[in-house]
């Protein structure tokens, strides 16, 4: 993704800065009547362009620009307002190739949902960097490799779905920190080895499927 200090503090989305911006903060662009901070919304561009023969190909982000995506926050050090993007839900949309390292850089993302795609490779280790992610769902893709032992850093995650994959090995004992664990899918994979002992301990769980390993 570009620098963005190489934009003005505030651009429009269709003529780069030759239009007015309201009162959008500084390092935010104004996309369809919205401020949005730039390097999250870079994050869409970035997908669009990775996924040129996708069903999303010829798509601009101002195309599935959702309000509900975005949130504001305070800058704790300036006292800026920040509109931080979410959610991305990009589900069924043809999307190939391996997970963006680029969402992984969104520290405020609550939900990603990518199901019913054909991404590939492996779930990167850094989606520790997620620390506010509530919902993950990666099902019905083409993953391989095995659920990271970081996946149990995610403290805030109620519901993880990773079913009909290609992911192998055991599953990690560090799943069973997720406390706010609700919904846990990981059915149809190729997973094998010892469920951990104390799983049941996770208060919160209310469905866990394991079945087709």
């Amino acid at each position: 993704i570009e620098n963005v200090n190489q934009y003005p503090d505030c651009i429009s989305g269709d003529d780069l800065g030759n239009q007015s911006c309201g009162n959008c903060p500084p390092i935010h662009w104004y996309i369809n009547n919205h401020c949005v901070y730039a390097p999250d919304y870079q994050v869409l561009e970035e997908i669009i362009k990775v996924n040129e023969h996708s069903l999303i190909a010829d798509a601009h982000p101002e195309d599935f620009y959702n309000p509900n995506w975005w949130d504001t926050f305070i800058d704790p050090t300036t006292g800026d307002e920040k509109s931080r993007l979410v959610e991305i839900t990009l589900t069924f949309k043809g999307l190939h190739g391996e997970i963006s390292l680029d969402i992984l850089n969104l520290s405020e993302l609550r939900i990603l949902r990518l199901e019913g795609n054909s991404l590939i490779g492996s779930i990167p280790d850094e989606i520790t960097n997620l620390q506010n992610l509530q919902i993950l769902k990666l099902q019905e893709n083409l993953l391989t490799g095995a659920l990271p032992n970081e996946i149990g850093l995610l403290a805030n995650l109620d519901s993880l779905w990773i079913y009909d994959n290609q992911l192998e090995g055991s599953l990690p004992q560090s799943i069973t920190n997720l406390s706010s664990l609700g919904y846990l899918g990981l059915h149809e994979n190729n997973f094998s080895g010892i469920i951990p002992s104390n799983i049941g301990d996770l208060s919160n769980l209310q469905i866990l499927r394991l079945n087709l390993n």
